[in-house]
């Protein structure tokens, strides 16, 4: 797309997207105004469970 990058390695993260929100839970309770902003990355990643939305690690040097 960007060309920015060349990718070397990807993979799915599996279970990224509890660590996810259990981040977005963290942020919430200790930063100011921080459940209103967390609120919708929280309903969406509760919602989905890990169903269809993931996360993947890729590798990549910088052009």
């Amino acid at each position: 797309m960007s060309e920015l990058v060349e990718v070397t390695s990807a993979r799915l993260q599996e279970g990224a997207w509890r660590d996810r929100l259990l981040w977005s839970e963290a942020r919430a309770a200790h930063t100011p105004d921080g459940r209103k902003a967390q609120r919708p990355a929280i309903d969406v990643l509760t919602e989905d469970a890990g169903e269809f939305l993931s996360f993947a690690l890729v590798s990549a040097p910088k052009h």
